[in-house]
C-alpha cells in the first residue's frame, strides 16, 4: 500500500506551483490514509515532501524571475500584498497560507518570497512546520474518521442529497435577490442624476 507515496510526492510538487490543483493533494492525501490507517504517517510524509520541493521549486524561479515578470503573471495589485504581509511579518506570511486549507492561495506568498529575496532558512522553517502539522493532522484524522464519514455519508446520501439542495436553492435565490436590489438601486441613482442636472 505504499505506492501512493509517489503520487503525493509529484501532486504535491505541482500543488505549490503556479497551476492550481483545486485541493487534489488533501483528497488524494485524504483518500490513501482512509482506505490504508497504519500507513497514515508515510502519506502524511510523501505530501510533505512533495510540498516542500514545489515550493522550493516555484521560490528558486522568482528568485530568478525578478517582481516585474511575477506582477505580470499574478497581477500587480495581489503582489503588492504580499509584499505588504511580508514586510510586517515575514515568517507568518509563509506559515499562514501554507498551514490553511483550498481554496486559500498559496503560490502568490511563495513567490512573493523568491520575488523578494527572502533568505532561505527564513523561507523553509515556516514553510516546513506548517505544512508538516497541516498534511500530518489530516493524514492522521482521516485514518481515524475517514471510514466513519464514508459510511455516514453512502447511508445518508439520500437526506443529504435533499439538505444540499435546499441549501443550494437558498443560496441561489439570495444571491439572485441581492444582484437585483444591487441593480435597481444602480438604476434609480442613474435615473436620479439626469432629472437632478435638469433642475
Amino acid at each position: 500500500m505504499k505506492f501512493g507515496g509517489p503520487g503525493l510526492i509529484a501532486l504535491g510538487i505541482l500543488d505549490s506551483s503556479v497551476l492550481p490543483t483545486f485541493g487534489a493533494l488533501d483528497l488524494l492525501l485524504i483518500f490513501l490514509s482512509s482506505a490504508n490507517p497504519e500507513w497514515w504517517w508515510y502519506y502524511g510524509l510523501m505530501a510533505l515532501i512533495g510540498s516542500v520541493i514545489g515550493a522550493w521549486l516555484t521560490y528558486r524561479l522568482a528568485r530568478k524571475g525578478g517582481k516585474e515578470a511575477l506582477e505580470k503573471k499574478l497581477g500587480k495589485n495581489t503582489m503588492q500584498k504580499v509584499y505588504a504581509a511580508y514586510e510586517k511579518h515575514s515568517f507568518w506570511a509563509v506559515f499562514v497560507p501554507a498551514i490553511l486549507p483550498p481554496p486559500f492561495p498559496t503560490s502568490p506568498f511563495l513567490v512573493g518570497a523568491g520575488a523578494l529575496k527572502c533568505p532561505l532558512q527564513s523561507f523553509l522553517v515556516p514553510l516546513v512546520l506548517a505544512r508538516t502539522i497541516r498534511y500530518g493532522a489530516l493524514a492522521w484524522l482521516a485514518s481515524q474518521y475517514g471510514r466513519s464519514i464514508a459510511t455516514y455519508l453512502r447511508e445518508n446520501s439520500t437526506a443529504l442529497t435533499i439538505v444540499a439542495t435546499v441549501l443550494a436553492i437558498g443560496a441561489g435565490g439570495a444571491i439572485a435577490y441581492f444582484m437585483w436590489r444591487t441593480h435597481k438601486k444602480r438604476k434609480g441613482g442613474a435615473s436620479e442624476a439626469p432629472a437632478k442636472e435638469a433642475a
